[in-house]
């Protein structure tokens, strides 16, 4: 077996960046001028803007739907495969000028509010939509990917790719804090255990081992510095302009570096015991300094 050099493996490891800078800003902008971008940039309720590295992501209800990837040229776009009603391998399709893929094309889509997502929202994912829609606080990213050491012996891959769900802007006290947000249903059976610890402290430990890297940390706020002018020059989300601007200037102390845990359902779906499990994990989490879980009542949900 070919073993890896230290340069090989390290070259698998990503560090945290995002942001567009003023070329792919000024193409992202073109982009949000057309009558597809002014229908995304009207509704974000419906359309979450999610900035990566130099290019952006269009979610429609927390599903990722379009990427915009911003070239020397032109822009690529691509629709995820699924949501086109395409067989075949890789997630995205590339579209061609007028945005579509054979008979499939986005403004269309649009227009008729993107039906063909609505039967993959799901699960988890439509209680993510649920809380995107009931949230009084401003989301800046979804689905937050880094790189994370693979623990697994032999591995063929010295890091793999992690998520935490969601990254939203809170101003519960006046000042914003930017905060990292990991959703479950409340039926998860990550949640529970009749002994020990619930699997799902191990992966909330193991984001907060990433948010506290040092370094990470520095990644994380020049990031998210530079998204919080994006949309401010990008004129998206205008009527929370001035809570960016507040963020940026205190962004060293802005980001709440400890993840949140969000339940969504009745405790009851916690199953037999649901109290005594609630409890284990109330208590789990807070043993290990991380804060107490946030929860969302479905059945109350517009």
């Amino acid at each position: 077996m070919t073993m890896k050099t230290a340069a090989e493996d390290d070259r698998q490891y990503k560090n945290f960046r995002r942001g567009l800078d003023d070329t792919s800003r000024e193409k992202i902008r073109g982009f949000l001028g057309t009558e597809c971008g002014r229908i995304i940039r009207s509704n974000p309720a419906r359309y979450q803007v999610c900035i990566r590295d130099n290019y952006i992501n269009v979610y429609y209800r927390g599903c990722s739907i379009i990427k915009c990837e911003p070239r020397s040229t032109e822009i690529k776009y691509s629709v995820h495969r699924k949501y086109a009603n395409q067989n075949g391998k890789g997630d995205y399709l590339a579209l061609n000028s007028d945005l579509a893929y054979g008979e499939w094309n986005l403004l269309d889509s649009l227009n008729k509010d993107l039906v063909m997502v609505e039967p993959h929202i799901v699960g988890e994912k439509k209680g993510i939509a649920r809380h995107l829609e009931a949230s009084v606080n401003i989301l800046l990213d979804l689905e937050v990917a880094f790189s994370v050491k693979n623990q697994k012996p032999n591995a063929k891959r010295g890091y793999i790719a992690k998520r935490i769900d969601l990254a939203e802007i809170t101003t519960d006290n006046g000042d914003p804090k930017l905060c990292f947000i990991e959703a479950k249903l409340l039926s998860n059976p990550s949640l529970k255990c009749e002994r020990g610890e619930p699997a799902i402290l191990g992966q909330m430990m193991e984001y907060r081992d990433f948010l506290m890297d040092p370094i990470e940390q520095k990644n994380l706020l020049a990031s998210y510095k530079t998204i919080a002018q994006n949309y401010i020059d990008l004129a998206l989300l205008k009527e929370h302009h001035d809570i960016f601007a507040k963020f940026i200037l205190n962004i060293e102390n802005s980001i709440d570096f400890n993840p949140r845990l969000l339940l969504m359902g009745d405790k009851s779906e916690m199953g037999k015991n649901h109290e005594a499990h609630w409890k284990r994990l109330q208590d789990c989490l807070r043993i290990n300094g991380l804060h107490d879980p946030l929860l969302l009542d479905l059945c109350h949900c517009s």
